[in-house]
């Protein structure tokens, strides 16, 4: 969403600082590990592991199983090379491995790191408190707001679907099976029935995984935080209640308490998750990608083939603009989930109580970084009764009242720092402050101002019911109690302003093959769930990672209550039972639905999939691009009542969304959140617009796009809306929807490498472009001096507007050195010998530098340093070349040189000394 935990997963909004932080867009980095390697088989091999293994030996390659892969959704092993002499020697053996008969292909081994993720963990006295000390509160009681009533949870709640039944396999960093709301053990009878440790606390991705049964989160938090959305339960209360407390969750670990995780780990994993008899698969593992051939959304759509759903992380990258679907949500027939908003805040505060009129009523606050306060009874008194102050306490208080210190001071955030606040407050002796927030949810206040020996935050309702009661000329008193004996309590106040609409963060699609992604949508930002007892036992997050475990857990309803469904049938209830939601920037909503390739089929609603009597025989439509326009297709209606139903077509379109913005005439970069939008949406035409269908039967309806007109179609736009399909007549009065996308240019045509920004640079300043015509002086082959960090080097930096299914990076001579003279000066450089060459692409070039070519990028920044080793394992000889910058275009054919944008790079020399 990690991503590599959802690709970026997130930022998070935690425990005592409870507000509302928008995840990060964050790059998906992905390291290879030196002389590691994944081999997937041929099909044609019986014992494919001992045949492999017996022709390598029979070859003279050493070689050493780190992880078996073989399962009946992939068949591959992953493998260390041993006793290599040199880059050269483990190039040459790899090329020999790929080239035998018993091997499709090979990929590098690498390794996924988490994103940077912000943590606040209760205090040390919070850790081990009881859960009786754990309770939900409202804000109020009007215009209170539950999690499951966004989904239709709460109402299959009510008709007694948990779950039962039905296993859950989470895929993430364990599960503290301890905690009392997971069930407080680990094995048969057990909320966490099974699982597997595939990695050890020591794992960084690198080194060698410990495995053991026990999949135990002590140091991680994220998936037990997981676990609690698909199925927290209490005794206590219901707010830890998940979506279907009543699952059988498995547990399999694949981070350490630091670093990052294998591919190879993570294709085991999901293979022993199918293999485990798990009913749906949930990872909120992932990162940036779009192709549906990386090796993971490859096993990801061979295990959906078989027959289980797997739900994963549309991703975080919702501020990096359209095209931005994340891998393995790239997987065929995989739920894709975005992430919409909470429509509460839930915040974990210090409990009080405070009496105003002689009416007692209840109160939260988080502490900030001073919390010394004495328990006791104290006057709430505030500087101003304008709860729209830009500026309270930001200069000198009035003289009256002499002495605050009696007091605890209401002040209003915002203006100018705590830390001045509070100072010009304790210039007239405070000592006690509760500043309120100016949006829901609550922070930490960091104050530092002598005299000042407390200063906590309460949510802005709090804060404006306080001002109102002391403007009608009420006394409010507060009781304060020590937040060791207060412990924690739930608190929620309404989000009146992005609730119910789609997180800013969620990544948006389609997918590079202009595949609907995501799916569909589910609550994700801003979500209450448990976290190891070691970390505080509670934590509120925010990401795609919490929406995709509440789909899981979705499903399992829809399972319970439906029997058995294939993932194709699962996804289809999903998409058109879900609400299609307006379109929200984070700041306003506007007057059309959201694009498709942002929310999907839009928020689920589980208890109309459960109920659905209607059955369609597609989640979505994708008319593709203008090249490859589906002119002619179309969806079945299948009606399952016991009477004849008439339904109803219609559609209504979303806004037209550009891919890029322009410079002058041309397109430019890829536009962020939000896209620029126009109202011009497509038109359908149907084959019929009613159709009444008997019992048991089913219809095809034939829909055509009309694209938008008067599109700039050089960037890009993507069109999209929702087919609505009204039961007439029906018992229950159903109506679906289905969404549509499209791309009304031709994507072959749509730049690939941002040409202003594909040039030399080097090792010491990446990114910055590098005189033409620069000597390098790099270490000779197999120096050790080729491994000092601060080597000047020739690199390559190319900004990739879209994804590309093949980048080439190959370097072509201009002129070259003789290899015995290695010492010529710079400006000597006429001498030219002998050298071997191949045309590729139309281009005699001398070979690919070392890394490339490579396959399935997504579009961002692309950067490979050159110390002269070429991809065959060979180095080039002294002299002077330039780097050509090959990328296939989208639907390109990866043999033809016209289907490739080729940029060329100033010329630069390389010497060895």
């Amino acid at each position: 969403m990690t991503w590599f935990l959802a690709r970026g997963l997130l930022l998070v909004q935690l425990l005592l600082l409870s507000s509302l932080v928008i995840a990060a867009a964050a790059n998906f980095e992905a390291e290879a590990i030196p002389g590691a390697y994944i081999v997937e088989f041929a099909d044609h091999l019986d014992n494919y592991e001992d045949a492999f293994f017996s022709e390598l030996s029979t070859a003279e390659i050493p070689a050493r199983l780190r992880l078996s892969l073989s399962s009946s959704v992939f068949k591959g092993a992953s493998f260390h090379l041993g006793d290599i002499h040199d880059e050269q020697d483990e190039q040459r053996k790899i090329k020999q491995i790929a080239s035998s008969k018993s091997v499709k292909k090979v990929f590098p081994m690498r390794k996924y790191s988490l994103p940077y993720e912000r943590i606040s963990t209760a205090n040390e006295y919070q850790v081990h408190f009881s859960p009786k000390k754990i309770e939900q509160r409202t804000m109020g009681d009007d215009n209170f707001y539950s999690l499951h009533a966004m989904t239709g949870v709460d109402k299959l709640r009510e008709e007694g679907f948990t779950g039962s039944g039905v296993r859950v396999a989470i895929i993430d960093t364990g599960i503290d099976y301890n905690h009392p709301d997971l069930g407080g053990c680990f094995g048969p009878g057990c909320k966490v029935g099974f699982g597997y440790d595939l990695v050890g606390d020591s794992y960084t991705g690198e080194n060698e995984p410990v495995p053991d049964p026990d999949p135990y989160d002590n140091c991680g938090g994220h998936g037990t935080h997981v676990a609690g959305i698909i199925a927290a339960s209490s005794n206590q209360q219901d707010y830890f209640t998940g979506v279907a407390p009543n699952v059988t969750l498995g547990a399999y670990r694949v981070m350490g308490c630091n670093g990052a995780v294998s591919n190879d780990v993570l294709i085991r994993a999901f293979a022993m998750a199918y293999e485990s008899g798990a009913d749906v698969i949930t990872s909120s593992l992932g990162g940036s990608g779009g192709w549906s051939e990386e090796p993971l959304d490859v096993v990801v759509s061979n295990i959906v083939k078989a027959g289980i759903p797997c739900t994963v992380s549309a991703g975080n990258s919702g501020t990096m603009g359209p095209f931005h679907s994340s891998t393995p949500a790239g997987g065929i027939g995989a739920t894709s989930v975005g992430s919409v908003d909470n429509k509460a805040y839930p915040m974990l505060l210090i409990p009080g109580t405070y009496i105003a009129g002689g009416i007692d009523s209840e109160f939260g606050w988080a502490p900030g970084i001073l919390s010394n306060i004495s328990e006791g009874i104290y006057q709430l008194y505030a500087l101003t009764y304008n709860t729209s102050s830009a500026d309270d306490a930001c200069h000198d208080l009035p003289e009256e009242p002499s002495d605050l210190s009696e007091y605890i001071i209401l002040i209003r955030r915002g203006g100018c720092s705590f830390s001045q606040k509070a100072g010009n407050a304790a210039a007239r002796g405070a000592k006690h402050i509760l500043f309120y927030n100016t949006q829901p949810g609550t922070n930490q206040a960091y104050v530092y101002a002598p005299g000042i020996e407390f200063a906590g935050m309460v949510p802005e309702t709090q804060g404006h019911r306080w001002i109102a009661l002391l403007e009608a000329g009420y006394k409010v008193h507060l009781t304060i109690r020590s937040p060791e004996r207060a412990g924690l309590t739930i608190m929620e106040e309404p989000n009146y302003t992005t609730g119910g609409y789609m997180s800013t963060f969620s990544s948006w699609g389609p997918s590079y093959e202009v595949q609907t992604k995501p799916q569909i949508s589910a609550p994700g930002g801003v979500i209450a769930s448990t976290y190891p007892l070691a970390m505080g036992g509670y934590a509120v997050l925010s990401g795609t990672s919490m929406s995709c475990p509440y789909a899981a857990g979705a499903i399992a309803l829809l399972l319970e209550a439906r029997g058995k469904l294939d993932p194709a049938t699962i996804n289809n209830l999903l998409s058109t039972t879900a609400t299609p939601e307006s379109f929200h920037d984070g700041i306003s909503e506007y007057p059309f639905l959201a694009p498709v390739p942002q929310q999907g089929a839009g928020l689920i609603n589980i208890y109309n999939a459960v109920h659905a009597t209607t059955l369609l025989s597609a989640p979505s439509l994708s008319f593709n691009d203008t090249a490859n326009l589906l002119k002619n297709g179309g969806f079945t209606i299948k009606n399952t009542n016991p009477a004849a139903v008439t339904y109803e077509i219609a559609h209504t379109p979303s806004a037209t969304f550009y891919t890029f913005t322009t410079q002058g005439s041309k397109s430019h970069f890829t536009k962020g959140h939000p896209p620029e939008m126009i109202t011009r949406g497509a038109g359908l035409s149907f084959s019929t617009t009613e159709v009444t269908i008997q019992p048991g039967e089913q219809a095809f309806i034939h829909v055509s796009p009309i694209l938008p007109f008067n599109m700039t179609i050089e960037r890009i736009p993507v069109y999209s809306g929702y087919i609505s399909i009204n039961a007439a007549n029906s018992e229950n009065d159903e109506s679906f929807s289905l969404p549509y996308l499209g791309v009304g240019s031709v994507l072959k045509e749509a730049p690939v490498l941002n040409k202003q920004h594909v040039f030399l640079t080097s090792t010491s300043r990446p990114g910055v472009p590098w005189a033409s015509h620069y000597q390098f002086n790099i270490p000779p082959p197999n120096s050790t001096r080729a491994k000092y960090p601060g080597l000047l080097a020739p690199a390559v930096f190319a900004e990739l507007k879209m994804g590309t299914a093949l980048l080439r990076v190959d370097v072509q001579p201009v002129d070259v050195f003789p290899p015995n003279q290695t010492h010529i000066p710079r400006t000597r450089v006429t001498r030219v010998f002998k050298y071997s060459t191949e045309k590729v692409l139309g281009q005699e070039i001398l070979g690919s530098i070392d890394g490339f070519p490579v396959r399935y990028v997504p579009g961002q920044n692309v950067a490979g340093a050159w110390h002269g080793k070429l991809s065959d394992g060979t180095y080039a000889p002294a002299g002077n070349y330039t780097f050509l910058v090959s990328a296939l275009k989208i639907f390109g054919d990866p043999d033809n040189e016209e289907d490739y944008e080729t940029i060329k790079t100033d010329v630069f020399g390389i010497w060895y000394e």
